[in-house]
């Protein structure tokens, strides 16, 4: 398989099957914690990266030979909505019958295009890091061209959406840890019509050395400050042997 993964335990979302259709590392952001490492393509053009039947013929072949998945997941290697052709993928998808989830940074949901792509998926999770354009650079360091405002722009524009949405705040120790940077995140998501807010933080290899991630008694210290029914702490997630399903 060149186009799909796992099935494998998610922290969020059971037994997730993964697709991944963006060349490694194509991203319009270079996070300083990612698990896929440093951005060797910061870009923001979309394309039709590969053959969409082949990610679709591949998925039928899993589906027609293995048990069904939880979900099945736009996330790997890079940002989903950079694939031109992901808006037919979920289309596929959603004919089979099987929830569908986008992991996306969200700093191109103010597009049109991607707007319109996304539609047809079930569960969209963004997410938002900074609160203002300076902690952004910092911690996200966005293509050049990407400003801060359109990216909370497309946020606030997944409210029409009236799609299940769970936002994720990733936390950094040292960068976008304090309450005043908290405070600018937190006066940000008192915008958004979001099902969960989801407090998480460095759990693998990150992308910059050095870049560490905050204790659970953190976030859960957060959590409590943060006063808001929609907050939880993404808890370390289980090993692979301890899904009955495996």
């Amino acid at each position: 398989m060149k186009y799909i993964f796992g099935p494998v335990p998610s922290r969020r979302l059971g037994i997730s099957l993964g697709v991944d259709i963006i060349p490694a590392k194509t991203c319009s952001l270079n996070c300083v914690y990612c698990e896929c490492g440093l951005t060797t393509n910061l870009s923001l053009e979309r394309k039709s990266f590969f053959p969409y039947k082949e990610i679709i013929n591949e998925l039928e072949t899993f589906l027609n030979n293995n048990p069904r998945p939880d979900y099945i997941t736009f996330s790997g290697s890079g940002e989903p909505t950079l694939n031109s052709d992901i808006g037919e993928i979920a289309l596929y998808i959603k004919g089979k019958g099987i929830p569908s989830v986008l992991l996306t940074n969200g700093t191109l949901l103010y597009r049109d295009d991607v707007f319109e792509d996304i539609k047809s998926i079930d569960l969209i999770i963004p997410s938002l890091d900074a609160g203002d354009e300076e902690t952004f650079k910092k911690i996200n360091h966005p293509h050049k061209a990407l400003k801060f405002n359109k990216y909370i722009e497309g946020l606030i524009r997944l409210n029409s959406l009236k799609k299940r949405v769970w936002l994720e705040i990733f936390i950094v120790k040292g960068i976008n840890d304090s309450k005043t940077l908290l405070s600018r995140i937190k006066n940000i998501t008192s915008t958004l019509n979001v099902e969960k807010i989801q407090l998480n933080t460095v759990d693998r290899p990150p992308a910059l050395k050095g870049c560490t991630g905050v204790s659970i008694k953190v976030l859960e210290d957060i959590k409590h400050w943060w006063d808001d029914k929609r907050v939880e702490v993404i808890y370390p997630y289980k090993k692979r042997k301890d899904y009955k399903a495996f």
